[in-house]
C-alpha cells in the first residue's frame, strides 16, 4: 500500500506498507485502514527549484518532489521488461523559470500521455506539473521521475 498522508498544516509524508508486513498487519483484528474526509483543501503544491534537485548535497532522495517545468527535448518511446511487465518509458528535459535543465523519466501511463501531448503540441509549448516525483541518482548525474502510481501528472 502506497500512501501520501499530510497533517492540517500540510506537512506530507510518504508512507509504504510492503507486502511482507501486510501479512501482519492483516492478523491484526482491529487493524482498520480506510480513506478520511481532507481536512484541509490545500492542494499541498511545494514546487522544488531545479537547481536544488540537481545538487548532490541538496535535496533528499527519500523524498517525493513536486516540479514543473516545460518540455524542452524528449527521446523516443521505449519500452522495458520490468519484474516481467513491459512497461513504457520516456526520457525528456524540462527547464524552469531560470533555464536550469532537470532530466525526467517517466515510465508507463506517465509515458504515454507526456508522448501523446509532445506529439500533438505542434508549435505549442508543453508545460508539465509532475506531483510527487521521485529524485535519483545515476553515475553522479541527479534526474526526477515519477514514482509509479504515486504521482500525479498535470500536462
Amino acid at each position: 500500500i502506497e500512501m501520501i498522508l499530510s497533517d492540517v498544516s500540510g506537512t506530507l509524508i510518504h508512507a509504504t506498507i510492503k507486502k511482507q508486513q501486510m501479512n501482519k498487519l492483516q492478523r491484526m483484528q482491529k487493524t482498520v485502514i480506510s480513506r478520511t474526509p481532507p481536512l484541509s483543501d490545500d492542494i499541498y503544491l511545494d514546487l522544488a527549484n531545479f537547481q536544488d534537485v540537481l545538487d548532490e548535497g541538496g535535496l533528499n532522495e527519500n523524498i517525493l518532489i513536486d516540479v514543473l517545468g516545460q518540455v524542452v527535448s524528449f527521446n523516443e518511446m521505449k519500452t522495458h521488461d520490468v519484474n516481467n511487465k513491459i512497461t513504457k518509458k520516456l526520457d525528456l528535459e524540462l527547464r524552469d523559470t531560470n533555464d536550469e535543465r532537470l532530466k525526467c523519466t517517466l515510465w508507463g501511463r506517465f509515458a504515454e500521455a507526456m508522448w501523446n501531448a509532445c506529439q500533438n503540441a505542434g508549435t505549442e509549448r508543453v508545460i508539465a506539473l509532475l506531483r510527487l516525483a521521485k529524485i535519483n541518482s545515476f553515475k553522479g548525474e541527479r534526474s526526477v521521475s515519477n514514482a509509479f502510481d504515486m504521482s500525479l501528472l498535470e500536462i
